[in-house]
């Protein structure tokens, strides 16, 4: 399917997905789909993948594990992110932390990698605006991912902490991608990224509205 056709979808598919969050009556089997849509997303942007080699399979698998490790060694010891439990909603887990949290992880460093690609600047600083979109991406998730259930956090305030630990391993993770993956191109991954980027803005507006 061409990418002028999927994107629309991708629109509508993220609508339908508003509306079964903010029902009462749908929420609740919308929840249960989460896991699977980041499956999705994530099948998505692999399957549009451009100019694949060696460096860039590296560079996503070290995503992927470093992401779940981090979370994984945050969940034991509460020294990365701060104090926080997750929930049913991201299904099963490992050691208390999600095992799609891995893959979330390299689509939001994907997507902000790869919506930045076409920029002509210099290096650092593409990696720290990459850096501080993934940031930006975190602060507007955060108060729906509590509402939704993905995960909890101790205090049931969001630390500090939480998004100077997300900047740092933004700025990492942004650094491997233009090191390794630069020569690859994947215009679906920077759509979808901000297509959530949308998505959770309007769940946290209307969390904020008492409607969710």
């Amino acid at each position: 399917m061409k990418e002028s056709t999927l994107k629309p979808l991708l629109i509508v598919f993220y609508c339908v997905g508003l509306i079964g969050f903010l029902l009462p009556v749908s929420s609740a089997y919308f929840k249960q789909l989460t896991p699977f849509t980041l499956l999705m997303n994530a099948g998505l942007v692999l399957a549009y993948q451009r100019h694949w080699n060696v460096n860039t399979v590296l560079a996503m698998s070290f995503v992927t594990l470093a992401g779940f490790g981090v979370e994984w060694l945050g969940i034991q010891t509460g020294l990365i992110f701060g104090q926080y439990t997750y929930g049913t909603v991201l299904g099963p887990k490992i050691g208390g932390t999600a095992l799609i949290i891995g893959v979330n992880w390299l689509l939001l460093v994907m997507g902000s990698f790869y919506l930045l690609a076409p920029l002509r600047m210099n290096l650092w600083i593409k990696n720290l605006l990459g850096a501080l979109l993934m940031l930006g991406y975190d602060w507007v998730l955060e108060p729906v991912a509590m509402r939704l259930g993905m995960w909890h956090w101790e205090t049931g305030r969001i630390p500090v902490q939480n998004y100077l630990a997300w900047f740092a391993l933004g700025l990492l993770f942004q650094y491997i991608f233009s090191r390794y993956a630069k020569r690859g191109r994947n215009t679906l991954a920077g759509y979808i990224f901000l297509v959530q980027l949308v998505f959770f803005l309007l769940l946290r507006t209307a969390i904020e509205l008492g409607l969710l």
